[in-house]
């Protein structure tokens, strides 16, 4: 049952830490700040089908349209705040 609870959080983290790169790679990566548009063609595609399927797995989970929304909004909170947290840690 958790299963697809699982596999939508996976496939959020991973879209979560894609679009995260794709913005912030500038500030720590000579190549992306040079390649911005270059990085954001990269990264959009993989980062949006995390998203569409990540979505469609917890939508099987919670039943409704309303859980995977507020699931991804909590999720995202913590995944960028460790993110952010990590990169100043290298900076």
């Amino acid at each position: 049952m958790y299963d697809k609870l699982l596999i939508a959080t996976i496939l959020f983290i991973f879209g979560i830490l894609l679009a995260w790169f794709s913005s912030y790679a500038q500030f720590f990566w000579e190549w992306a700040k040079d390649n911005r548009l270059l990085l954001t063609l990269i990264c959009a595609t993989p980062a949006s089908l995390c998203f569409v399927y990540g979505v469609g797995h917890a939508y099987e989970f919670f039943h409704n349209g309303w859980g995977p929304r507020f699931y991804t909004f909590a999720l995202s909170f913590i995944i960028i705040f460790l993110a952010i947290l990590s990169s100043e840690r290298k900076c």
